[in-house]
This record gives C-alpha cells, structure tokens and sequence, in this order.
C-alpha cells in the first residue's frame, strides 16, 4: 500500500511540475489601421478567426481609426506591456523608424501587412500583402483591351482619377499604374482627380465634387482606388443623370462581394481583388517563426480580376 501511495504521489507531482511547465499563450499584438472599408474589417475577421480560440495564441487587436501617431501610441503601449509579436498594417508608409527601433531594443519580432513603409527592412520580420503596382497595371492592361473589344471611337478618352488615403501602399501603388497608363496612351487624358479616403462617402463627395467642376458629360472613365470609393461614385454618377458600367465605366479594386454584385449586374465594370485574407498566412509566420524557421521577406497573397465575364466563379463563395 505504502509503495501504491509513493507511485500515486509521484505522478501527481510529475502532473503539477508538467502543468506548471506548459506553453502560456502567445500574445500578438495587432495595430489595424482602422475600419474605413468592407475590406478592412474583412481584414480585421481574418486575423480574429486565426488567432482565436485554441489557436495557440492571445490577439490583442487595437483599431486606430486612420491614424498613424495612435498606431504608434499603440505599439509603446504593446511593447510596455510585454507583447510577444507585433503585427502592424500601416496607415502611412513615412515615419516608423523611432518605434520600430525600439521594438528591435525589446527583442519583440514585427509583421508588417497590407500596406508597406519606408524604414530600413532590418527592422521587421517580413511584409504580408498585396502588390499593389501590379493591381494598377492589371487595371490599366484591362481597359486597353475593353476599349478594343467595344470599337471605342473616341479620339481622346477622359478619365477621373479617385485616389485613396494618401501617402499610403495602396494609393501609391495603383496611382503608379494609371499614370504608366496615362504615360502610354497619350490619347488617354486625367480629367480630374480628388481624394476620398478609400470611404464610400469619401468617394460620393470627391466625384460630386469633379461633376460640379468638370461637367458628367465630359467623363469617360472612372478609376476609384477602392470598392467603397466606387460605391459612392456610383450614386453620384446616378445622381448625374448619367448610367454607371454603361455611360461611364467604372474600374474599382478590392473584389468585395457588395462590388462584384454590381460587376454582375454591370455597374461596376472591372474590379482587381485586393485579398483580405491576411490572417492565416500571419500566424503560420510566427507558428514557423516558433520552431525558428525565418519567413520570406515579402510574401504577396493571391489575386485576381472580375469583370462581367468571369464575376460568377468568385461571387456566391465570396464571404466579405
């Protein structure tokens, strides 16, 4: 008996040693940019579906409204507190150096996603997102081709230009492939352009804006930097007396399922995915980052574009 006592106890202090040995969670620190899009909190439900219950990790998730000095507040904060990673999707690509030095200092590995910086690369991990120049040019090498395919007799094609936060990846990015474009076809002209903010008030205000200053007569084609902005061009082009996806073409980006909608029923007439998706690819990055495995430095997520001819195979599986 005594010997059966001597086993039993033994096996209970082994039990407590294991338990009092076990893994804590992992805490991830991630610093959203805001909430300004449908493509935003479809960002925001990836990362708290992969970092959610039984998966290894705690995720403390901070929105910053659009605001690149509360994102650094943030960050102070997370490193004080003795986070385990940081996980940033920047508003702005200027002006990340002081933090991310510090974040260095306090051993504290950092992921950067969606939108990219302009600080050295020895200060983060690696970047997660899309290539967002490229969207520009898949934008642009679609309407060279719908503008063959529908005989477009025009001399002169007029464009207006919506662009997104600016200073931001995603604005520079897509600029940088309508002005090659503009560059490339001088029978191409801006007619106009304005910020929205990549919201859909953003972009009802700023095109209201350029017909009360340009005339909806002039405007051939409308290049909105996102879906919400194209939204709200939409009902300001309506607004106008004018049919968008018919008297104006619309090119928008992002793929959102509220978008590509209106693809189908052609109000939208392009739109290059921008995929949201960023959560799963984060944490198999610090699930490999923990048995000290390095990531690639740039890791780009899969994309592709929808127009009237292909918006079927993604729309009725599309969850965002």
């Amino acid at each position: 008996m005594k010997k059966i006592s001597a086993v039993l106890g033994a096996l209970a202090a082994a039990a407590v040693m294991f338990t009092g040995c076990q893994k804590q969670d992992l805490i991830v620190g991630f610093v959203q940019a805001g909430h300004e899009s449908a493509w935003r909190i479809a960002n925001t439900e990836s990362f708290e579906q992969a970092f959610g219950k039984d998966s290894g990790y705690i995720l403390d998730m901070h929105d910053c409204n659009g605001s690149r000095d509360l994102q650094i507040e943030v960050i102070r904060k997370l490193l004080d507190d003795g986070v385990d990673y940081l996980v940033i999707a920047p508003v702005v690509e200027d002006g990340w150096d002081e933090v991310l030095h510090e974040a260095k200092e306090a051993d504290v590995p950092v992921i950067l996603c969606d939108r990219q910086i302009s600080a050295d690369s020895n200060l983060y991990e690696c970047w997660v997102g899309s290539y967002f120049v490229g969207e520009g040019r898949n934008a642009v090498n679609w309407l060279e081709n719908y503008l063959k395919e529908i005989e477009w007799k025009k001399e002169r094609t007029f464009i207006v230009h919506l662009q997104g936060t600016k200073g931001s990846s995603a604005q520079k990015g897509r600029t940088q492939g309508l002005e090659e474009g503009l560059r490339n076809h001088p029978e191409w002209k801006l007619l106009g352009f304005d910020n929205g903010n990549f919201s859909e008030s953003g972009g009802y205000i700023a095109m209201k804006k350029i017909i009360a200053s340009i005339g909806i007569d002039m405007i051939d084609v409308v290049y909105a930097e996102n879906d919400d902005m194209a939204i709200g061009a939409v009902e300001a082009i309506r607004e106008a007396g004018k049919e968008p996806g018919k008297d104006v073409i619309i090119i928008s980006f992002d793929a959102g399922k509220r978008a590509l909608e209106l693809v189908k029923q052609g109000v939208i007439n392009c739109d290059v995915e921008c995929n949201p998706m960023h959560g799963p690819l984060v944490k198999n990055i610090i699930d490999q980052k923990e048995k000290g495995i390095d990531p690639e430095k740039i890791m780009n997520v899969k994309e592709s574009l929808y127009d009237i001819t292909n918006v079927d195979e993604v729309l009725e599986t599309r969850t965002y």
